[in-house]
């Protein structure tokens, strides 16, 4: 008899690919390995229950095998797919509807229970509380100076949404985002395997739904792995990474422009940023500055964003306020310099 596989080596090829309805992206199995060395008295040893998780697959099937040549029944479908959690490829067996095995990283595995299929009534659930403990886990080695969380019911049903000020990260620096998740109306799970986070600053005079980006996520581990992800290659608009970038040395960045032009009479001795804003609709959505200047004069910077092409820069010094419209935030700090030389040199 041949093994399997000398069994699989012989029957595929690319000419025999097909769309299964057997397995999609997202399922996942509960798999008991079976030991190379198993127990004489129960033919198991020491086994571990363990959730796979599909991430790619490729189909083939393979039609009237001699039971002769390969045990079992006159029509086999092999799976190959790959685990999130494992390399390597993996060759799942049905026998006609019936997952009857699962051959792969050395191993002989079993099928405990049916396919688990994501986002139907049987999904895993994720709890409110454990959407708590993960974003508390990821979080735990960074510098966060406040989170907020508010449920709110609208169109698309209850959302939690979840405000985050001012990230210092060991990667990076995040001025501010929002995670959203659907939930129940007993606000105990999840209502979608999703969420979605502030990429860019929204436009207060529309829903801009564009402003977010959706995620699809199978469980907690995945929430944390895709939430690190974002933080750590700063995936975000330009936008929030200009603001993000200031808040990191904005005394060295301002004076450094002050060199630049030869300014020597003015300094930035002290800038903060302590919002005190917790979970603001788009439409109110503002950052506030406070600029301490030659030690002894105080300005107030507030950055908004008024339309989808206009952002609004408000200087208040002196009992006066200045408003200036960019298109963008691309020359940020040269409009803070300007006009900190520009009012100190009245």
């Amino acid at each position: 008899m041949k093994t399997y596989n000398e069994f699989i080596n012989e029957n595929y090829n690319d000419e025999s690919k097909i769309t299964s309805d057997k397995l999609e992206i997202g399922d996942k199995l509960k798999l008991r390995r079976l030991p190379v060395y198993a127990s004489k008295d129960t033919g198991y040893g020491s086994q571990k229950e363990t959730i796979k998780t599909v991430k790619s697959i490729i189909d083939v099937k393979i039609e009237n095998v001699d039971p002769e040549e390969y045990e079992g029944t006159n029509v086999i479908t092999t799976i190959l797919c790959r685990f999130k959690e494992i390399n390597g490829l993996f060759s799942i067996l049905f026998r006609d509807d019936d997952l009857i095995a699962v051959y792969g990283d050395k191993s002989r595995y079993e099928p405990i229970d049916d396919i688990i299929k994501l986002n139907e009534q049987n999904d895993i659930k994720i709890s409110i509380q454990d959407i708590y403990n993960t974003i508390k886990d990821v979080f735990k080695n960074d510098d966060v100076l406040s989170t907020d969380s508010v449920y709110q019911t609208g169109d698309n049903g209850m959302m939690l949404i979840i405000s985050i000020n001012k990230l210092f990260s060991s990667d990076q620096v995040i001025i501010y985002t929002k995670l959203l998740f659907h939930v129940d109306n007993q606000k105990m799970y999840l209502t979608r395997n999703a969420f979605e986070y502030l990429y860019t600053l929204p436009n207060p005079n529309s829903q801009d739904i564009t402003s977010y980006r959706e995620i699809n996520i199978t469980d907690t581990e995945d929430l944390k792995n895709k939430l690190n992800d974002i933080i750590s290659n700063n995936k975000f608009g330009d936008d929030i990474k200009i603001l993000s970038e200031l808040i990191k040395k904005p005394e060295h960045m301002i004076n450094d422009w002050f060199y630049k032009n030869n300014i020597q009479d003015i300094s930035i001795t002290g800038f903060k940023f302590e919002p005190k804003i917790k979970t603001l609709p788009s439409k109110s959505l503002y950052f506030e500055f406070s600029i301490t200047i030659n030690e002894k004069d105080e300005m107030t910077l507030t950055i908004r964003k008024t339309s989808n092409t206009n952002f609004r820069l408000s200087f208040d010094m002196f009992g006066k306020t200045e408003d200036i419209d960019k298109p963008n935030l691309q020359s940020l700090i040269q409009t803070i310099g300007e006009t900190i030389k520009n009012k100190m040199r009245k």
